[in-house]
């Protein structure tokens, strides 16, 4: 394999599909720790949540996560070396994804399935 295809396809694709699974493991751990532990009697308690009734929505974050960090250009061939970069794309992505997230959950008024 040729190296610029290597650095300028190879590696960017592992990128995102490393960013696609950890993000929506990620999100299917806070489900799993909210609704199926203990620790979900902290909150406000939401009797019969399933898990089929959330994934939409979960791949609907992963989707917006993974589309923020490509918007900011996280996933270009020159910042694969560039460490301090690529850290302050990928804070500043999660905090604007974070707010976009949660305006869209409050704009559809989104409620957990009961």
């Amino acid at each position: 394999m040729h190296g610029n295809a290597l650095r300028q396809i190879v590696l960017p694709s592992l990128l995102l599909a490393g960013d696609l699974v950890f993000a929506f493991a990620g999100l299917v751990l806070a489900w799993w720790l909210r609704y199926d532990t203990q620790l979900g009697q902290l909150g406000i308690p939401v009797p019969g949540a399933a898990f089929p009734a959330y994934q939409p929505l979960l791949l609907v974050g992963v989707a917006l996560l993974v589309g923020t960090y490509a918007q900011m250009g996280l996933y270009d061939e020159r910042l694969l070396l560039r460490r301090y970069r690529s850290l302050l794309i990928v804070v500043k992505g999660t905090a604007l994804w974070l707010l976009v997230y949660l305006g869209i959950s409050l704009v559809l008024k989104f409620e957990p399935p009961r």
